[in-house]
């Protein structure tokens, strides 16, 4: 034997319609009460007539089939079909009214004959629909029924939503604002509905400058013909993001410029849609005014022999400084603490001007001057490269020349050895020439060369004059091979670098 339970649930496939329904309008009220035993149980013909859209530019007008289900035993006479606006008595229900529509009373005729489960049908006219042009979201209203001669008759009403046709759209935007030297920046922009609507709504974005701005001067021109949002059926909002490349112009702007962001959104019927504006922050309004310009070289060392050398010469201001107009500092070469004599070491240049322009960090130049070789040996010598401004500070650059006439001459304090003699010390010394003193240090690389196999192998190594003096020494071990065979002199060269 086996035993049914009856579970008193809803087919899946009507639970699932069902929560689709609230999902899509979540202010609707509870559906229905199930009908009572014994009841007058309404529907529809057509299950799409239980949404009906307010209409658009202008008031209209449809009419609805309405079934009854007859439970039986209920007597002849008219069920007339009657519409309950809701507010009032009815707070279940949101506000309707003959404000949003009228309507012309149907019903059907009855025999009193009728068996239990007998379906009839009728129409309602809505005879009036109105657009009322205002923003509401959906509304609901009852159609019940009544017996006209006996009021024992139990109706079972059923729940019709008016879809408004009107919503607002709003844009907003994030970040709210974008910096003119902050290169490609993300932009997301939402879009939100007043009320869900039944159907996708596509949001066609239109983004353009705002006051004071032009399009492909202070912001790169973006292609909008395919932004857009979709908002999903029975949702309020969506977002998407795209790019905005502010163009850093070194302007400085007394007034706010920005990108707007609008939707010419088809959807709507009546309603407003709010664009949203994400201004660009001007750089140039922040900036801290320079009292100090640097100047540096593209190089900081010439040859004595190099002769018309060509120097890039840059004037910048410090970090996060700059001028609010153009900026001409005058560059000239020499100062009092240089060790280079202009017609000795350099011929004198023509003074050039580099100019910084308004805004800007820095400038260059090439500024040209011509070395002098000579024959006789000199210290490295030291040139300046300064510049003036009547009411700014300016830092030198320092040019070093070298001098290519150094000669160092090496001695040994051995001028030969014994092959049998094991290891030998060799003191080497390095010596400038006659009346020449170096200001710094000078050191020589020496390396200890022979024939193969006559002795064991010196590594190479230093030999350092130091600063103001004339030579200095070093030393190595030398270790002939004794190969016991007569063999005459043989060489060792040593020789620096």
């Amino acid at each position: 034997m086996s035993i049914s339970r009856k579970t008193g649930r809803r087919p899946l496939s009507l639970l699932v319609a069902l929560g689709l329904v609230l999902s899509l309008f979540p202010n609707l009220p509870p559906p229905a009460a199930q009908a009572q035993s014994g009841a007058v149980v309404l529907s529809l013909n057509d299950s799409a007539d239980a949404f009906i859209s307010e209409p658009t530019g202008g008031n209209g007008s449809t009419t609805i089939n309405v079934v009854a289900e007859l439970p039986g035993g209920v007597p002849a006479g008219i069920l007339r079909y009657d519409v309950e606006h809701g507010g009032g008595s009815l707070s279940d229900l949101p506000a309707t009214s003959a404000a949003d529509l009228t309507y012309q009373i149907g019903g059907v005729t009855l025999t009193g004959n009728e068996a239990a489960g007998t379906k009839v049908s009728g129409n309602l006219a809505l005879s009036t629909l109105v657009d009322d042009n205002d923003v509401e979201g959906p509304e609901v209203f009852r159609i019940t029924g009544r017996h006209a001669t006996d009021m024992s008759v139990a109706v079972t009403p059923i729940l019709i939503t008016l879809v408004d046709g009107d919503n607002n759209l709003t844009l907003s935007a994030s970040p709210e604002k974008v910096n003119e030297n902050g290169g490609t920046q993300k932009v997301t922009v939402a879009a939100g509905l007043h009320h869900s609507q039944r159907a996708d709504a596509i949001v066609n974005l239109d983004v353009g400058a705002g006051i004071f701005t032009t399009e492909g001067t202070h912001f790169q021109t973006v292609d909008d013909s395919a932004l857009s949002i979709t908002i999903p059926a029975g949702r309020i909002s969506a977002s998407a993001a795209f790019g905005i490349t502010p163009v850093d112009n070194f302007t400085r702007y007394p007034w706010t410029r920005s990108v707007t962001i609008g939707s010419a959104y088809s959807g709507l019927d009546e309603g407003t849609v709010t664009a949203a504006s994400v201004p660009i922050v001007d750089d140039e309004a922040f900036i801290t005014p320079a009292n100090t310009v640097n100047l540096s070289l593209d190089k900081t060392t010439v040859d004595e022999s190099a002769g018309i050398v060509a120097l890039q010469v840059t004037a910048a201001f410090p970090e996060g400084q700059r001028r609010d107009s153009d900026t001409a500092v005058t560059i000239r070469a020499g100062a009092d603490a240089d060790t280079a004599v202009v017609g000795t070491d350099y011929v004198n240049p023509s003074p050039y001007a580099i100019t910084i322009p308004a805004y800007r960090a820095q400038a260059s130049g090439t500024f040209y001057i011509s070395i002098t070789d000579n024959p006789a040996y000199n210290d490295d010598k030291t040139l300046s490269v300064v510049g003036s401004h009547p009411a700014l500070n300016v830092n030198p650059a320092v040019l070093t020349i070298t001098d290519d006439d150094l000669s160092i001459r090496l001695s040994v304090d051995a001028a030969e050895v014994e092959e049998g003699g094991g290891a030998q010390q060799v003191a080497v010394t390095a010596s400038l020439p006659e009346g020449a003193v170096r200001s710094t240090a000078t050191g020589v690389t020496v390396s200890v060369e022979g024939g193969e196999g006559d002795f064991a192998a010196v590594p190479d190594f230093t030999v350092v004059i130091p600063d103001h003096s004339r030579s200095g020494v070093g030393r190595f071990v030398l270790t002939p091979v004794d190969n016991s065979k007569p063999e005459g002199p043989r060489r060792v060269t040593v020789r620096g670098v």
